[in-house]
């Protein structure tokens, strides 16, 4: 065998193992509006470098044929390899959006380590629903005087009110008939912004069957301040829109 041919074998192999691994991630920890919104590029540019560039490379490097300890060599960099590469994925899944929760009028990203630290379980999560990662609805006091509390307690702490475990709700009938009623109105909001207006009517257009079942919401991700719309029959998701944010003036991410 010789150099070129040993390098294309590995990275045929590296190749098979990271379109499995992508279709994973993109299906069970960063479904889609996550995997754009929430890190899930980033996640797999670091297991592509190691998988697609460090094992391959050191491949072609090292191989030559009749070398002396080349069957060693070769395992020395399989196993380089997939240490790196289990390190990639453990960061991927230690940083996998975990939940979605719906606060005021805007839904918020939290990680699987962030939902840890509130001392929130696995199994205490999948009582608020069977999609993955869940959306939870977050039902603040209707007290005023309480709501400031919190907020005071919230800043004091660091801890964003969204963390809140213990205001959790699952999404059912009467959580999902309020979150219909906090929907955005995004056409007002574009109506003198011809560039995002563009995009707004553009999508429309695009939905022209469904457009009485769309609603809008903010969508507070590790990555910025989007918008997003949600079926209004079952608040399935859509789309998440590229147009400007009110509350950070961030793009959303396509």
């Amino acid at each position: 065998m010789t150099k070129l041919k040993a390098f294309a074998t590995h990275l045929g192999i590296s190749l098979v193992i990271f379109f499995a691994i992508l279709a994973f991630i993109l299906y069970f920890w960063y479904p889609q509006p996550f995997f754009a919104s929430d890190g899930g590029w980033q996640g797999i540019r670091i297991i592509a470098a190691v998988d697609l560039v460090l094992g391959p490379v050191l491949t072609l490097i090292v191989f030559k044929p009749g070398k002396p300890r080349l069957k060693l060599d070769l395992t020395i960099i399989g196993l380089v390899q997939a240490a790196a590469l289990g390190w990639g994925i453990w960061v991927v899944h230690f940083e996998r959006p975990i939940a979605a929760v719906f606060l005021d009028d805007t839904f918020h990203t939290v990680t699987a380590n962030d939902m840890k630290s509130r001392g929130m379980t696995q199994e205490q999560l999948q009582t608020f629903g069977d999609r993955t990662p869940v959306w939870i609805y977050s039902k603040l006091p209707d007290s005023p005087n309480e709501v400031e509390e919190l907020l005071k307690n919230a800043m004091q702490s660091s801890r964003p009110i969204h963390y809140f475990i213990e205001f959790y709700k699952p999404l059912n009938e009467e959580t999902e008939s309020l979150l219909r009623t906090k929907s955005f109105d995004l056409a007002e909001w574009v109506k003198d912004k011809p560039k995002d207006k563009q995009a707004y009517e553009d999508f429309m257009k695009s939905h022209d069957s469904e457009k009485d079942d769309i609603l809008f919401y903010h969508w507070n991700a590790r990555y910025g301040v989007s918008f997003i719309a949600l079926r209004k029959s079952d608040l399935s998701y859509i789309s998440t829109l590229d147009i400007t944010s009110p509350k950070t003036g961030k793009k959303a991410s396509s």
